[in-house]
């Protein structure tokens, strides 16, 4: 790393070696400030640099200009370092801007309006040495770049009042580092302080009257950032509500046709829906998908550019179809869902093939045909969600969309099982032994993918188990059956183990349809008391771990024992079977249409 000893040559023009420096750093200066965009990895700005180094010790540390000259240096290579990214660079700078550090309080003993001077220097030194360290930190993740910014960007604040022109601009460095800080680490007391000094940000741009609107508006939005982010660890609802507020006020300061507007207007959009969900007030649900389609538009309406190749715009149209769903779980209102579907098919018009968004956004979009499948029973909606699925599946194994090794195997398993549950689904609709075939074959290749500890593993392995029974069913085949229960008792070892995260509600539903499949067997096979015997003890330990469906538990319970009876002729068994069938009686729901006793359960 670069070191600056300061020591004269008695044999070099000292006085011509300044003259000739501070032009080299005029120059540079000039560039710095003039220049819409200055290249600084030209050949003349490496020879500028090589004789700033060479020259710049010489000096002595209580020259008057060598604080200009440390910080023009230091802000070229910072310059140089974000378009280059050689560290070296960085690195250097972050020394010429500690040395400033070291040079004698020359003003302690000046007149006052040198030591404001003087103070106005030290903040600008210590709030450029927070941002060169800012850069640092993201190139090399080195947290300690990044607490040495922040108490840099402290201590410049710390020296300006709040008139100072520079005070507002060290303020919006500030609140980026906390909130870089927060996003890493998930400190409370960072967030609670970049909205603090954001406050500030916001209340120095109202006072100033001729302050730009649109800059006023960006502050607002920014500070409706950091609230959503509390609001997201803290769950306070003042928070999200502040947001909105904050949301409100940045658009009305902003012109219809600003290009920022559309992102404005997205934030408000996200912020409502999270009021909603807090709340579920469809006026705040009806307001984020009102104001998603005015951000939609604008940026379709040419008012704004398309941001990343189109790629926001298919971001808001997914966000819209999942805002519409939501609204469809509310109401029921078939219109709702189909233009959520419309959506979802538009947003991935708009995406690139190879886009990491791809396989999601398909996912979404077969969730909604299965929802509409649902409502409507037309087989084509639930075609069409297979399908979707089926190009996910291509889109994650094909190559072409960049994802990291562990997220790219869940996104593979889940959307695997998913594909499976679809299948089993059409297969129970049009009986078509290929689907059911299919089904059984996806489900194993998500159980392949899936880590032993894995929370969604017990639940494929359930539905593995009833797509396997159903194969049972068709082909008549005991192997079928014999092997669903075998997975319906691995899916118990995870449940029981300790791999997986306790659920009480996947245990009940897993040992409910043991249960059942334990007495088709022995209905398929007769021969076999200890399958019966199995079955009522797992019904009796499911009705024990949720006792609230005691009737719908009991009515397999009786139809087990009346199997016992069957074989044993107890008619002790036969008079259990039967008080067992009179308390399930008596507990029937008023409304309750269903068979009692019930087929088996789909998992899904």
């Amino acid at each position: 790393m670069l070191s600056i000893t300061h020591a004269q040559d008695p044999h070099r023009d000292i006085f011509g070696l300044q003259s000739d420096l501070f032009a080299t750093l005029r120059d540079l200066d000039n560039s710095l400030r003039t220049t819409h965009k200055w290249d600084v990895r030209d050949d003349r700005t490496a020879e500028i640099l090589i004789k700033c180094r060479e020259d710049l010790p010489l000096l002595r540390p209580d020259f008057p200009l060598l604080p200009l000259a440390l910080l023009v240096i230091a802000q070229a290579l910072m310059l140089r370092f974000e378009a280059l990214g050689e560290i070296a660079d960085i690195d250097d700078s972050i020394t010429y801007l500690k040395e400033f550090l070291t040079i004698p309080l020359l003003w302690q003993d000046a007149p006052s309006h040198d030591e404001n001077r003087h103070t106005a220097t030290a903040s600008l030194f210590t709030g450029t040495l927070g941002e060169a360290l800012v850069l640092r930190f993201n190139h090399s993740k080195n947290v300690e770049d990044m607490h040495a910014a922040i108490d840099n960007y402290r201590m410049a604040l710390a020296l300006l009042t709040s008139y100072n022109p520079m005070r507002r601009k060290f303020l919006v460095s500030l609140v980026r580092a906390l909130k870089l800080r927060f996003k890493d680490h998930g400190r409370r007391e960072d967030i609670d302080e970049a909205i603090q000094w954001q406050r500030e940000v916001v209340s120095l741009s109202q006072i100033e009257s001729d302050e730009d609107e649109s800059l006023v508006a960006m502050f607002l939005s920014v500070l409706g950032n950091l609230l959503v982010d509390r609001y997201e660890t803290s769950n306070l609802i003042i928070d999200v509500e502040e947001a909105t507020e904050n949301y409100e006020k940045a658009l009305v300061l902003l012109p219809d046709n600003s290009q920022s507007r559309p992102q404005y207007l997205a934030n408000l959009a996200m912020s409502l829906h999270l009021i909603f969900k807090a709340k579920g007030q469809v006026e705040d649900l009806n307001g984020a998908i009102d104001h998603l389609r005015e951000a939609i538009s604008g940026l379709l309406g040419g008012d704004a550019p398309l941001d990343e190749g189109e790629t926001q715009v298919a971001v808001l149209l997914n966000v819209l179809g999942s805002f519409l769903v939501d609204r469809y779980k509310t109401f029921s209102l078939i219109v709702d869902l189909e233009e959520a579907i419309e959506s979802y098919g538009k947003a991935l018009a708009f995406l690139p093939d190879n886009s990491e968004r791809r396989p999601q956004y398909l996912s979404q979009l077969a969730d909604s045909l299965l929802i509409i499948f649902e409502a409507k029973d037309q087989v084509e909606d639930l075609n069409g969600a297979i399908d979707r699925v089926r190009e996910a599946l291509v889109c994650l194994s094909g190559g072409d969309v960049p994802h990291d090794e562990g997220d790219l195997l869940e996104s593979l398993a889940k959307n695997l099982d998913q594909l499976g549950n679809l299948l089993l689904l059409r297969y129970q609709k049009i009986t078509q032994i290929v689907d059911l075939e299919e089904a059984t074959e996806s489900y194993g290749n998500a159980l392949v993918l899936l880590p032993d500890n894995s929370e969604r593993r017990p639940r494929c392995l359930r539905a593995l188990a009833l797509s396997l029974h159903e194969t049972g069913e068709a082909k008549g085949q005991v192997e079928d059956l014999n092997e669903a229960v075998d997975r319906l008792r691995e899916a118990l070892v995870c449940l029981s183990g300790g791999d997986v995260p306790h659920d009480e509600g996947e245990m009940y539903e897993t040992l409910r349809l043991l249960g059942k499949l334990l007495a088709n067997r022995f209905w398929m096979t007769k021969d076999s008391k200890t399958d019966l015997d199995e079955a009522i003890q797992c019904q009796y330990q499911a009705m024990e771990l949720d006792p609230t469906k005691r009737y719908s538990t009991l009515g397999d319970l009786s139809n087990h024992l009346y199997a016992l009876y069957t074989m044993t002729e107890d008619h002790s068994d036969l008079e259990r079977a039967l008080s067992l069938s009179r308390e399930a009686l008596e507990l029937c729901p008023v409304d309750d249409s269903g068979r009692f006793g019930g087929s088996v359960e789909d998992p899904t």
